[in-house]
């Protein structure tokens, strides 16, 4: 029986990845995705913000997904986004640059600095492209080499990879990382008892227990309801902004047309009139 739950969603995300009971789905996740970008596989992760229900209770707060770090010291953000709206790029950014300076603490040198891996897994398109792989890195120019490896985004697009998926008539479990992107796009309607995968098989089995806890279905509910929230708080500022814009870029046409005005020798009182500024603008310019 399908679960109906969205592995997306960042309750049944966390839960399913999160979990330090469930390691082993974590660091299948991972090392499905760092080939990719030409890194070592992890042999062990430990998750520095495991899953906890009450974090969820009654909170609008974006909950940062999955913090890792592995044996060599690296740290790896896993990050799941539904929504691309906003300045995300920029967020990514921020993402990666805190945890990069948080591993620099007061005294020490920059010898001790590791990789930053930022794993961002997008619902919807970021990249106005066709390819469901970006790899952002820091390269020097000219030479085009890598100027660190400590910084590396991953950005993964799951719409994109699955209509290539389609178009390539691919069925059944992928290999690699499209073992866990396929079961993140379609998650919601697998079924657990006709799942081949042990791992995969799981997950689902986590999604499960969400679908039959009234709780946590009533908490899974209510992250859909918080990211609307977020959405339109997004929404908000861009029209905010938009508005700003447009009353700025008024302004600066109506004075403008004031210096040149006054240029042709129109008096002051048409002036105003004309462009709308108030009379000591007008006498200013």
């Amino acid at each position: 029986m399908q679960t109906g739950i969205d592995p997306t969603n960042d309750f049944a995300f966390k839960k399913i990845f999160g979990q330090p009971s469930h390691a082993g789905l974590t660091l299948s996740l991972v090392n499905s995705i760092l080939p990719l970008a030409g890194r070592r596989t992890a042999s062990s992760l430990s998750i520095q913000n495991p899953f906890v229900l009450s974090d969820f209770v009654d909170s609008k707060e974006v909950i940062l997904d999955l913090r890792l770090k592995d044996s060599e010291g690296r740290d790896i953000q896993v990050e799941m986004q539904v929504k691309t709206g906003g300045p995300l790029e920029r967020r990514m950014l921020d993402n990666w640059a805190r945890v990069y300076a948080e591993q620099l603490p007061k005294g020490d040198g920059y010898e001790v600095h590791r990789p930053v891996i930022s794993i961002w897994i997008l619902k919807e398109e970021l990249f106005r492209d066709e390819a469901w792989l970006h790899l952002v890195e820091a390269r020097v120019r000219p030479g085009g080499g890598i100027f660190s490896e400590d910084f590396l985004i991953v950005a993964l697009g799951l719409g994109d990879f699955w209509r290539q998926r389609a178009a390539a008539g691919q069925a059944g479990i992928d290999e690699g990382p499209g073992k866990w992107l396929s079961f993140l796009y379609e998650g919601e309607n697998l079924d657990p008892e006709g799942e081949p995968d042990a791992e995969r098989k799981e997950a689902l089995k986590i999604m499960e227990e969400i679908s039959m806890s009234k709780a946590e279905r009533a908490i899974y509910l209510s992250r859909f309801d918080a990211q609307a929230w977020r959405i339109s708080e997004i929404h908000a500022a861009q029209a905010k902004g938009l508005e700003e814009g447009l009353a700025e870029g008024a302004k600066t046409r109506a004075l403008e047309d004031a210096r040149n005005l006054k240029r042709l020798g129109v008096s002051v009182a048409l002036i105003v009139e004309a462009t709308g500024l108030d009379l000591e603008t007008v006498e200013g310019l």
